[in-house]
């Protein structure tokens, strides 16, 4: 799931962006007229683009460069500055999280222990190569080890985002 980084005191926190459409007049501590402000509107499918959409003159800037003709597609990591909300940051990143394992249509083999994964399973698709592995407690193949079986990602549960503005 796509998500803003917006700072707050105290630091940068996340927000989902779930729904198919979102004004940055919603988000917090941002003071703007709706009918001005910048919106975020999502494309449709599990994993579809969300576009920014603001007028020409509202000062809405895409790393730094104005948003020509009104709309762009986002991609991660992409900075958002607009008058009303400041610096906000756009990512794609996911985090690991067990869940059943969607009906894909064909066979899905765990990469660690190499047996099928059967539809509807505890599962975890991994952010970094997404590959699925076992995620239940009689086959933990996510948490073997310390990364993905493919990758690097790190598999604690706990492991947070990989990438943060604080790191600019």
């Amino acid at each position: 799931m796509a998500q803003l980084w917006i700072h707050e005191a105290g630091g940068w926190a996340v927000i989902p962006l779930s729904g198919s459409r979102l004004s940055l007049a919603e988000l917090p501590g941002v003071a703007a007229d709706p009918a001005e402000a910048a919106l975020l509107v999502r494309g449709p499918g599990e994993r579809a683009d969300w576009q920014l959409m603001a007028r020409p003159s509202s000062g809405t800037a895409i790393n730094g460069l104005p948003l020509i003709g009104g709309l762009r597609t986002l991609s991660d990591q992409d900075e958002i500055s607009c008058p009303a909300a400041g610096a906000l940051f756009y990512s794609t990143e996911r985090l690991a999280r067990v869940e059943p394992l969607p009906a894909l249509g064909y066979e899905v083999s765990c990469p660690r222990c190499r047996q099928p994964i059967a539809s509807g399973s505890a599962a975890v698709r991994c952010p970094g190569c997404e590959v699925w592995h076992h995620g239940s407690e009689e086959l933990p193949c996510w948490t073997y080890a310390p990364t993905c079986a493919l990758c690097q990602q790190q598999t604690a549960a706990d492991t947070g985002y990989r990438w943060t503005p604080e790191e600019l």
